[in-house]
């Protein structure tokens, strides 16, 4: 099963297969695994706190793995919600029973505030199988950065039309995984429009081959190197009440990156090492720099802003590893695109701090639509400072001028 790099992103890949090998698979009416073994639940990646683990482990008396199955512990909905999804895998049927008339009987307020970035791509692939008529809960699992592959594909091909437009919307998300397009094409609900423009896109960034000029008889494009098929290949499962999702944890993807791209506290690189990351890092593929932009360390984050293409340095602003500090740094840069100003703008816990709007209105490149507001949030001695600043637009110095004569004592 593909896995994307939003699962990595959360910190939630490589971990090993639950089932140890005796049985991964069970189907939404809970049926068909031989078990789990409890040493094998990466229990810190799902928020399973320690003195909480004897309930889900197999070896445990069936009534403590039943009060767990059920709900019945003094825990947050999401520690519950991840105790059910391992409890799914229970040998003893009505333990796996109840787990899963716990996981499907949540109410949709309680799934709205249980799911977040943390949340296990699984436990999400089973809500987006299993709550799929819920189209708030479908539209959350959309919006998470570490929703996986798999459930991408599925939602593409059966979500409905709002969720077919928020897919075919998601741009950095296309780049990494181009194959979500080929299951939004079996989708009923995709628009010929809203194909024709995901199609555009995709070609534009060169991730779908494109195809020969039969009337000029010119040959074929050369693949490029994220070539996807031209049809999508059928899912490891089939879709509807009896899907059956991968129970496990397991990630059989080497990582792509090296490890000093990705550890901050490795980040320490000579200015001869910079260059030779940055000669590396711009050979890459839109996708991959979408990709190392999310999981990249500061380093990597200070050469992908500055990247000529817009989606991959937005795709920066989304990495959850940007400090304030960065921010700060980027609303200062004079060589960051238009969005990426925006992005900062439009970010409330960033905004909220004055060195970075500062930044913001002084920076010749914010559009004037963002700072032309900030100006009247100045300080005195700042908005003196932008009144005679000749390299920010007139329409901001003269905006400071005037609100400069209105403040400053006569």
């Amino acid at each position: 099963m593909p896995i994307s790099v939003f699962e990595t992103v959360a910190r939630l890949a490589h971990l090993p297969d639950c089932a140890s090998g005796r049985g991964t698979r069970r189907d939404a009416n809970g049926r068909g695994f031989d078990g789990m073994d409890h040493k094998m639940i990466p229990l810190d990646k799902l928020g399973i706190p320690k003195e909480l683990a004897r309930y889900v482990d197999g070896a445990s008396p069936r009534e403590i793995k039943l009060m767990a199955a059920r709900g019945l512990l003094p825990a947050p909905p999401k520690v519950l919600m991840a105790m059910q999804y391992c409890l799914l895998a229970d040998p003893d049927e009505e333990v796996a029973g109840a787990a899963r008339e716990g996981l499907l009987g949540y109410p949709s307020s309680v799934l709205e505030n249980a799911i977040d970035d943390n949340t296990h791509p699984k436990i999400l692939e089973y809500f987006a199988v299993n709550r799929s008529d819920d189209e708030r809960i479908v539209e959350l699992i959309l919006l998470r950065r570490q929703t996986n592959d798999n459930t991408m594909f599925y939602l593409a091909e059966h979500a409905g039309p709002r969720h077919v437009e928020m897919i075919a919307s998601n741009q950095q998300r296309l780049l990494i995984t181009p194959r979500i397009f080929q299951y939004l094409k079996k989708n009923p609900h995709a628009t010929r429009a809203t194909l024709d423009r995901v199609e555009a896109f995709l070609r534009i960034y060169h991730a779908l081959d494109l195809e020969s000029d039969e009337d000029e008889g010119q040959p074929a494009a050369a693949p490029a190197a994220n070539l996807q098929a031209e049809t999508a290949p059928a899912l490891e499962f089939p879709a509807g009440e009896d899907y059956e999702f991968e129970h496990g944890f397991d990630d059989d993807e080497e990582e792509e990156f090296p490890d000093d791209w990705l550890d901050d506290e490795d980040d320490r690189k000579t200015g001869e090492e910079k260059r030779d990351l940055w000669t590396r890092i711009s050979k890459m593929s839109v996708g991959q720099k979408i990709k190392l932009a999310y999981l990249g360390n500061a380093t990597v984050r200070s050469i992908l802003i500055r990247d000529s293409n817009k989606v991959v340095a937005s795709a920066v602003m989304n990495s959850p590893g940007l400090t304030d500090s960065e921010v700060l740094s980027i609303a200062n840069n004079r060589n960051v695109c238009d969005d990426v100003l925006r992005e900062i703008a439009r970010n409330k816990e960033w905004f909220r701090i004055y060195a970075i709007k500062l930044a913001l209105v002084n920076n010749p490149k914010t559009p004037a639509a963002v700072s032309v507001p900030i100006v009247s949030q100045l300080m005195l001695h700042d908005l003196k400072r932008l009144s005679g600043n000749r390299n920010v637009p007139s329409v901001i110095t003269t905006t400071a001028k005037q609100l400069l004569r209105r403040k400053a004592p006569h």
